[in-house]
């Protein structure tokens, strides 16, 4: 078995290759495999990531170039590498989180196939989980999403020191004479960051940013000090709640570098 952290250091590795989240990285991993770099299943799938070889050697190996052996799918780097790759892979095709994980399990063309079931999707882009005929599926999907919030939550000052150090990089090279600040309101709500009368910024280390987490803007918003009051967030689409800009940090650093 490899330690939490060891797994970690690869998921921030590959996660960055391939640019999935190296929570959900760890998230999957966990579940799979207990981090047990040995596991075999009964359905033949390897190592920490639980990948079958068939998976393997049709759709990662030929995109990574990794060993065509059977047993680097036993390396846990190699291992973690694969399964970032599947769900780059994966996401390319369905985009959506929760999607992404259930088809990690049940198959790509099964999660295609519900999605154009009205019975499974109402949208053709979303499943309704509570629906998916998969008793497996479907426990999978819950298990892996409470093991990711809970990762991360875990993980959430790093999250956002990350977004700090991105903000100051984009301040100094764009507008040196600005200052990054912490900031409490007059009526004694924080938030995380403002930029001179600009910008003022939460950071949530959060996939569901919820009325709660919106209370610091709201209070400066009624005060009218900012031109403009983001969350950034780990959900997966923009969106606005009320003049609040609810903002996926690569959305906003996309946005800020862009604009």
């Amino acid at each position: 078995f490899l330690s939490e952290e060891e797994v970690y250091a690869y998921a921030v590795k590959y996660g960055e290759m391939y640019d999935v989240d190296p929570l959900l990285i760890l998230a999957v991993a966990n579940i799979e495999s207990s981090f047990n770099a040995h596991a075999v299943s009964t359905s033949e799938a390897i190592g920490l990531m639980q990948i079958k070889f068939s998976t393997y050697d049709g759709d990662i190996r030929p995109a990574t170039g990794t060993p065509s052996d059977v047993s680097a799918l036993f390396d846990p780097e190699i291992n973690v590498r694969c399964g970032a790759y599947y769900l780059h892979w994966l996401f390319e095709r369905l985009g959506s989180v929760r999607e992404v994980v259930v088809a990690y399990n049940y198959g790509i063309g099964n999660v295609m196939r519900m999605l154009g079931d009205e019975q499974y999707s109402s949208d053709g882009v979303t499943l309704i989980y509570e629906n998916i005929p998969n008793v497996s599926a479907r426990s999978y999907q819950r298990r892996v999403m409470a093991k990711y919030e809970e990762y991360t939550a875990e993980y959430g000052e790093y999250f956002e020191q990350l977004v700090c150090m991105e903000l100051k990089t984009w301040i100094d090279y764009t507008r040196p004479k600005s200052t990054l600040s912490y900031w409490r309101s007059t009526s004694n709500m924080e938030v995380d960051f403002c930029l001179d009368e600009e910008l003022a910024i939460e950071v949530k280390c959060t996939m569901n940013v919820t009325e709660k987490h919106l209370r610091g803007l709201r209070a400066l918003r009624e005060e009218g000090i900012f031109k403009r009051y983001i969350v950034v967030s780990q959900e997966e689409r923009p969106r606005l709640e009320d003049g609040i800009e609810i903002l996926p940090w690569k959305y906003f650093f996309a946005q800020l570098w862009g604009g």
